[in-house]
């Protein structure tokens, strides 16, 4: 492989064309740093543009990828299951300090998970990796982890929530009151 032989820095300016669009206002640094933990993923360089786009652009939301996810489908866990180990994982991961969110302190923290959950790898993994990136695949969670960010990583594991209520008004107002915390990512939408 070229980038094994050469490097990082000798391989990235012939990737100058191929990076998302939402990469240009980022700098060299920070998409070697994507390239170092994606380069062996990469069949061809026109990969890389649909391989890095959730490290510079939110993701689009797309709960069938996790609700599909053969090894997900195959623990039988319901979508309250999953939105509990998403807690989990978001409690946890909040816990590690800025300057501690490396990929090997990550990584202990993913371990503690499986056992804290009793979860195999491949269901928890999978549930996290595609809460992030909403991507069918992604390279080690805990090198995408360490490139995203702590303020990527749990703001991406937040819940969306569906609610039926006849007065949203006050819906909301109790909400608020009873979790003062919350974020609105989107604007609250009513259906008829």
């Amino acid at each position: 492989r070229l980038v094994d032989e050469q490097g990082i820095d000798v391989f990235y300016p012939s990737t100058k064309d191929f990076w998302p669009d939402s990469a240009n206002s980022y700098d060299d640094d920070y998409k070697k740093h994507v390239l170092s933990i994606i380069y062996d993923r990469l069949n061809t360089l026109s990969d890389l543009e649909t391989m890095t786009d959730y490290f510079f652009e939110d993701p689009t939301p797309n709960p069938d990828l996790i609700l599909s996810n053969k090894f997900i489908k195959k623990a039988g866990l319901s979508e309250t299951e999953l939105e509990k180990l998403l807690n989990v994982a978001i409690e946890k991961l909040n816990k590690i300090s800025n300057t501690n969110w490396t990929a090997e302190n990550l990584q202990t923290c993913l371990n503690e998970l499986l056992k804290e959950t009793n979860r195999k790898p491949a269901e928890l993994f999978s549930l996290l990796r595609i809460a992030v990136s909403y991507a069918p695949f992604s390279p080690a969670l805990d090198l995408t982890f360490a490139v995203l960010g702590k303020d990527v990583v749990p703001e991406s594991n937040s819940c969306e929530l569906y609610f039926e209520e006849k007065n949203i008004e006050a819906f909301v107002e109790k909400l608020e009151k009873l979790y003062p915390e919350i974020e609105y990512v989107n604007m609250l939408m009513e259906h008829s």
